[in-house]
């Protein structure tokens, strides 16, 4: 979308009153990074005063995401974007990937993105097996207590894990959990050198988890590619097999959006 077809639809929405969210995310998708309210002002000429209001109403509904005094859009609203997308980015490319894990491991497969500070996810293969898990699309999860949690916040800068750390409570929700900060830095430097993450029963006990980071061409992180299953059905051998599998996936995802 060029700039006179991102005037000419602003032109149309300021007709209907009821359209200002839709203006706002119109304006924050066309700027392509987080902008402020006087950026997204002048692309939409509504007052400072209506742009913050509904920006706290987008924020409260998970469709925007507010970082320090910026905002941008939000996992959940990109995926809706994606749902009417024919080219849909990450989840089209992860898409073949998250089948032939779940064809090969006839288990659960999750696609998780960071979504302010948890994890979210946006995609779901459900398990093949008789008994499978409880979570859907859209649902929060915590970062520092779950395979992909533990990878989108490990491959994130310094500063903003010092700022998770700092500001976000951690609650041992299993005998497993690790809440401690020193335990938890040592534990995502280890996630950061290995390249994948496991959840041995860290946020529910009778669930083990592992993840494999999928990264943007620009080398940030853009979601993970994960297979969980109920604890009673894993062994060790099996772990490694599943883990191998997702290493393969998260590269050829990789490789996809780099084409």
């Amino acid at each position: 979308m060029n700039v006179d077809q991102q005037k000419e639809i602003q032109a149309k929405l300021l007709c209907y009153s009821s359209l200002k969210a839709i203006q706002i995310l119109s304006a924050m998708a066309f700027r392509k990074k987080e902008c402020g309210i006087n950026d997204i002002g002048q692309l939409t000429s509504l007052p400072a005063s209506t742009i913050h209001r509904v920006l706290q109403e987008l924020v409260e509904c998970g469709l925007v995401v507010k970082v320090r005094t910026k905002y941008r859009v939000g996992t959940m609203a990109k995926v809706l974007f994606q749902l009417f997308d024919d080219d849909d980015y990450v989840l089209d490319a992860a898409s073949l990937e998250m089948t032939r894990l779940n064809d090969l491991t006839c288990e659960t497969v999750h696609l998780i993105a960071l979504e302010n500070t948890d994890a979210v996810y946006i995609a779901k293969r459900e398990a093949k097996n008789q008994i499978g898990l409880r979570s859907v699309v859209g649902k929060h999860i915590p970062l520092y207590c779950t395979s992909g949690g533990k990878l989108l916040l490990a491959f994130q800068n310094e500063k903003w894990i010092d700022f998770y750390l700092e500001t976000v409570p951690r609650a041992k929700l299993t005998d497993h959990t690790i809440v401690g900060k020193d335990e938890l830095l040592k534990e995502l430097e280890k996630v950061r050198k290995q390249g994948y993450a496991v959840d041995r029963s860290e946020h529910n006990p009778e669930v083990v988890c592992v993840a494999a980071p999928i990264f943007y061409p620009s080398g940030q992180i853009a979601c993970t590619i994960g297979v969980a299953t109920p604890k009673y059905r894993i062994t060790e051998e099996k772990l490694e097999q599943f883990l191998q599998e997702v290493l393969v996936s998260a590269k050829r995802i990789t490789e996809k959006l780099a084409q």
